[in-house]
């Protein structure tokens, strides 16, 4: 059975609503979602190709002007030296700067354009660099 479009865009409005619901309670949350890169043509005829939550364009505006942080993990080779020894490891990125091809960006001075997330306690870590260590823990006074 295929939704008409007055179902799909009654979909869309419940969304945008959970999102920003979502984005009002008060812990840290996170989104995540598939990605989708999408083409289009500009006024000059230019082809313009960006990387982007995979949502329709509604709830996807709401989501990225709502949220303090959007990045994009991906996986990068890169060697390190271990006790003289240099080996190479697949190292977890996160992009949150500004970037031509991708939908990424923070509202934190604090982080960079790409971080490294390190394998244990990165979460807690990320969060504390943001917020600061006593202001990491949401329920916390």
């Amino acid at each position: 059975l295929t939704p008409d479009r007055r179902s799909y865009l009654k979909l869309g409005e419940m969304l945008k609503d959970a999102i920003i619901r979502f984005r009002n309670l008060p812990y840290h949350i996170f989104f995540n979602a598939q990605e989708k890169t999408s083409t289009d043509d500009d006024e000059e005829g230019n082809t313009l190709v960006e990387t982007h939550p995979e949502l329709s364009p509604a709830p996807r505006s709401v989501l990225l002007s709502a949220t303090n942080v959007i990045g994009r993990i991906y996986v990068r080779e890169t060697e390190k030296e271990v006790k003289g020894v240099t080996r190479k490891i697949m190292e977890r990125r996160m992009l949150l700067g500004s970037f031509p091809k991708y939908v990424s960006g923070n509202r934190f001075e604090e982080l960079k354009a790409v971080e490294i997330i390190p394998p244990q306690g990165a979460l807690q870590g990320f969060l504390d660099r943001i917020y600061g260590e006593k202001n990491s823990d949401p329920s916390a006074g």
